[in-house]
């Protein structure tokens, strides 16, 4: 989260300075290990791609009874 004030350039060189100083090799002159580098950043950047799942909360999953254990019968009486 960037204050409001900084510009898009400003907020682009701060992350520079930090991805420099998370990553080294970003200041590599090798331009494989630079490269090496910037696909661990954007690797660490991408947010991760969830499995679907067909059931979840109120899809009467794992949380149903499916004759899996017997039901109790209670019985009915004067209170």
């Amino acid at each position: 989260v960037w204050h409001p004030d900084l510009t898009e350039v400003e907020k682009n060189a701060l992350q520079l300075i930090y991805d420099c100083l998370e990553y080294p090799d970003l200041l590599s002159e090798d331009a494989s290990i630079r490269e090496a580098a910037e696909v661990e950043i954007e690797k660490v950047r991408t947010f991760p791609k969830l499995k679907t799942v067909s059931s979840g909360f109120g899809s009467g999953g794992s949380g149903s009874n499916k004759g899996g254990g017997k039901k109790k019968n209670k019985k009915k009486g004067k209170r």
